[in-house]
């Protein structure tokens, strides 16, 4: 049952890093399209 749980907490962390760093991600490559264009 603990195992059970520790995924969860990975699975939680893990989800909360990518939608904390998707904005940075999107802003990173929108800079580097605007400095391609330019």
């Amino acid at each position: 049952m603990a195992n059970h749980i520790h995924i969860l907490v990975v699975i939680t962390t893990t989800l909360a890093t990518l939608i904390s760093a998707a904005p940075v991600m999107m802003n990173m490559a929108e800079v580097s399209h605007n400095f391609t264009i330019q």
